[in-house]
């Protein structure tokens, strides 16, 4: 590669080039020659060292013009470098880097035109998150570094946005889609291929985000895109109250510690070890197959081993676990291995857990105007504009003015709605056919016309007349049809607005209410609802009436004398992201999984549950309570706790709210439900006894005498 012409050019030996082959054998031979020192040993020297060298010859040599004087690859090592020195260099740089699968030449090119050195300062984000709070997490420090950033989540709605932002890309996941399901292999190997893709020169360094529960899925990645280990960093993502859980329950369990012996510590260590014994293993293959698995204890474990990282919301519910352990002033070294240091204790150094403690409400507030913008687009998409707007409005479209509070109620489909209207049950009762459904308001039974049903005839008329609609059905209905979808339609639409109507009596004077509905049945799009309202008539033939609830809910939502104050958020975008939005918001609503993960900053203001339980049977809510992440201060400032509306709680508050109201029968009647209803429920409670119990705000039997 060197010839004799350019020699006699005088450029093989000019002053910078002989400078460069010195510096080129003084900074990396000593090295590369080194025997038989492993590749992930001898790479942080190599790099080192090569590093060095670059910058040195990025001024004396000045790459630039040496690029623009020879910018073929003859030209290039004509400039000190013998062919075989040259090949020496490479194939050595090959041995300590075998990730790097270009030719020569192209190192060469690379090596003069600095995009090996550039190398060195490329990082990449990649994503693979199952659930929702770690991609939210993941999307958040990702926008915050700056970097490029690859994505595959589960959950694809959570990036509802990602097409907007350029510096993340789509791995091939539906950002329509919802789905729990869990990573398939060919995610997996999506994913796996693009790290190798981007790893090229095996200098580039990777920030792997995951949920906790698949912490050894870096172990893969890195292994077998053959990364180096200063080429990787893992954060593990908590996914809500599973994770501390998980700490109390496998981490310390029933372990105790004496003076004499510490179980919890020494069961800690022993796995800490196992787990490294298995991320060895990983190491020792790079075609590691992808298989699913779930283990939010191991992710504990994995802390403790370089490059990996856990990342919390909560370092007072660890602490809170850890105090517990605490007997005759005796202190687990565990509090020391998870930094909450009891006498920094140095036996613990090897096995301290990297974690990381920030909340997704403290991240968003961290980011500056532009990339929280970025943020916001990512996480919503096209329904920002939308989302925004209602839940920054300071008055309905007619101009009547709204509270600055706002209250999102956690919805589900239409008809999924408790039924507490329909359910004789609960004292209300809903129609058994079309008989109980009259065309005007002066013949519907009284017990449909009040505050939370249809409270004036214009609130009956938006149903009644939507009914008698032909425009209201894609196929009209025989009569048959049309009887069968009043009596469906009229019991489904009263549990709806009985809810809806329930908050808005309840809570509308201090918050301005606002619905977050199923992603999966979008108001406005019934097109695409992916369940549907049937019927099926005596000729065993099925009817459709998803327009004619589309249209229902349109209504009740711009016409009703309450529903019209009840806004709606875009249905398709993830509840968890109305909690980043900067605004006063609290929550409430149906029962879901929401609650688990949702920012803990956000007042809870009440769910309701069709269960007779109270709120430590909530799987949802049950632990958030023991921790006390349930508790809030109100608008007036007062401390309060999460009302669980279970069964008993409606009746008793609706006896209240009509005995407020004045509604002396109403209030008996929904008085005598309730305690009829705790000497169904209780054992202690009887009909002699029942005016000695009550329940509490979360649902849980108290007596009046205590």
């Amino acid at each position: 590669m060197l010839s004799e012409g350019n020699k006699r050019e005088g450029i093989a030996y000019s002053y910078p080039f002989v400078l460069y082959k010195v510096l080129a054998f003084a900074f990396c031979f000593p090295i590369i020659y080194k025997s038989k020192i492993c590749f992930r040993e001898n790479y942080f020297i190599m790099k080192k060292n090569l590093i060095s060298l670059l910058g040195r010859l990025s001024v004396l040599v000045g790459l630039s013009s040496c690029a623009n004087k020879n910018p073929s690859i003859s030209g290039s090592v004509s400039s000190g470098l013998s062919q075989s020195e040259a090949t020496t260099l490479f194939s050595k740089y090959c041995e300590t880097h075998p990730a790097y699968k270009g030719t020569e030449d192209e190192w060469l090119t690379a090596l003069f035109d600095g995009s090996l050195a550039q190398s060195y300062k490329t990082s990449y984000n990649i994503i693979f998150t199952i659930a929702t709070i770690p991609p939210v997490l993941s999307a958040l420090d990702s926008v915050r570094n700056g970097n490029e950033t690859y994505a595959f989540i589960e959950r694809g709605k959570t990036y509802s946005g990602i097409d907007s932002v350029d510096s993340f890309h789509n791995l091939g996941f539906d950002i329509k889609s919802n789905k729990s399901d869990g990573f398939t292999a060919d995610n997996f190997q999506a994913v796996s291929n693009t790290i190798s893709k981007l790893n090229v020169f095996g200098n580039e360094h990777f920030n792997i985000y995951l949920q906790d529960g698949n912490g050894l899925y870096g172990s893969y990645f890195a292994a077998n895109s053959m990364l180096s280990d200063t080429q990787y960093d893992v954060y593990r993502i908590e996914d809500g109250t599973g994770s501390y859980d998980a700490f109390q329950d496998k981490i310390i369990g029933s372990k105790t510690t004496t003076k004499q012996k510490d179980e919890i510590y020494d069961d800690y260590k022993k796995n800490v070890d196992l787990v490294r014994k298995e991320v060895d293993s990983i190491w020792k293959r790079n075609d590691n197959p992808f298989h699913g698995y779930y283990d939010i204890s191991k992710a504990f474990y994995l802390s403790a081993i370089d490059n990996y990282h856990y990342w919390l919301q909560d370092s007072s519910q660890l602490r809170a676990s850890l105090e517990n352990t605490v007997h005759d002033g005796v202190y687990t070294k565990l509090f020391d291995a998870m930094g909450c240091d009891k006498g920094h204790r140095d036996e613990v150094k090897d096995y301290k857990a990297n974690l990381k403690f920030e909340t997704i409400s403290d991240g968003v507030a961290s980011l500056d105007p532009e990339k929280k913008q970025d943020y916001l687009k990512l996480r919503y998409g096209s329904y920002y504009s939308d989302t925004y707007s209602t839940l920054t409005r300071t008055s309905l479209k007619d101009g009547t003015s709204v509270p600055s509070h706002k209250l999102v109620y956690i919805g589900t489909r239409f008809r999924g709605f408790p039924a507490f209207a329909s359910s004789k049950e609960f004292g209300i009762g809903g129609a058994v056919s079309s008989r109980d459904i009259p065309e005007d308001y002066a013949s519907l039974d009284s017990k449909y016309k009040t505050e939370f049903l249809f409270e004036t005839e214009a609130d009956y008329k938006l149903f009644i007349d939507e009914i008698k609609d032909d425009a209201n059905y894609d196929a009209l209905p025989t009569e048959e049809q049309r009887d069968l979808v009043k009596v469906h339609a009229f019991n489904q639409y009263i549990n709806y607005i009985f809810a809806l109507k329930y908050a808005q009596k309840i809570y509308g004077k201090d918050y301005d209410l606002v619905i977050k509905g199923h992603p999966s049945e979008v108001i406005d799009n019934y097109q695409n609802w992916t369940a549907h309202y049937l019927v099926t008539d005596s000729s065993k033939k099925t009817f459709q009436y998803d327009k004619l609830v589309n249209k229902l809910m349109v209504n009740f939502h711009s016409k009703d004398s309450s529903g019209k104050f009840v806004g709606r958020v875009p249905y398709g975008t993830a509840a968890e992201n109305l909690a980043y939005l900067g605004v006063d918001r609290a929550i409430c609503g149906l029962p879901s999984s929401t609650y688990a993960g949702y920012d803990t900053s956000v007042p809870v203001l009440y769910v309701r549950s069709n269960t007779d339980g109270d709120i430590r049977t909530d799987g949802n809510l049950s632990t958030r309570y023991t921790n006390g992440t349930l508790d809030y201060s109100d608008i007036s400032g007062e401390k309060k706790t999460t009302s669980f509306v279970n069964n008993g709680n409606v009746l008793k508050n609706l006896a209240y709210y009509y005995g407020q109201s004045g509604k002396t029968d109403l209030s008996a009647k929904y008085t005598k439900m309730f305690k009829d209803w705790m000497v169904k429920t209780f054992s202690e409670v009887t009909e002699e006894n029942a005016d000695k119990f009550t329940i509490n705000e979360q649902g849980i039997l108290v007596s009046l005498n205590s």
